[in-house]
């Protein structure tokens, strides 16, 4: 028997027992102390089942605010991850894009190198024997007096050396453009990268 069944049984009028609602009792005379006390109880358990389900919703709204939060959070990360990636696949690119370019520079530079290289054995091997060649030639005629074949040697050993001068200083003019174009391509990649980084 439950306790609407023992209010009736009693006969106690307008008394009500029901889920969320107050419990009225009139007539208490004709209610044994048992029967009010438990009537009692009942009312103080619906207050607290009140309270509790009400403290259950509050914990119920502020974890679905909680989780909405970690949803946007994680979005959002998500994104900051996506951008990285294509950030982390573009640097990649430009990498490979100046490796290949570094590798292209230092091919020329060895180039030039052995450019260098053969013009100096053509100057020895070709001009050299031509001045001395020639000086004999003078010497052996007896065209010149001692004065004029040390001017001679002297006009030679100019021409020779200017020749080697001016060679070198073209391919030295040479792999400076080549350097400095490639010290700044490396400048521009680099400032792009350190602002890249700071947005």
């Amino acid at each position: 028997m439950n306790a609407q069944q023992e209010l009736e049984r009693v006969g106690i009028l307008g008394a009500t027992i029901a889920p969320g609602n107050s419990v009225t009792v009139i007539h208490q005379q004709n209610v044994s102390p048992a029967i009010f006390n438990r009537i009692q109880n009942l009312e103080s358990a619906n207050i607290e089942m009140k309270t509790r389900r009400l403290e259950q919703e509050n914990k119920l709204a502020s974890q679905a605010s909680r989780i909405q939060s970690l949803e946007s959070r994680l979005q959002n990360r998500q994104q900051q991850l996506e951008s990285q990636a294509i950030e982390i696949k573009s640097l990649q690119t430009e990498i490979i894009d100046l490796t290949a370019l570094e590798e292209a520079h230092t091919i020329t530079i060895k180039r030039h190198d052995q450019s260098i290289k053969v013009q100096k054995e053509f100057i020895v091997k070709k001009v050299r024997p031509y001045i001395i060649s020639f000086r004999e030639d003078f010497k052996s005629q007896s065209i010149k007096t001692n004065d004029q074949e040390r001017e001679l040697d002297k006009k030679l050993a100019l021409y020779q050396s200017i020749l080697m001068e001016n060679q070198e200083r073209e391919l030295n003019e040479k792999l400076a453009l080549y350097e400095a174009n490639l010290l700044q391509k490396v400048k521009k990649i680099i400032l792009a990268e350190l602002l890249g980084s700071e947005t």
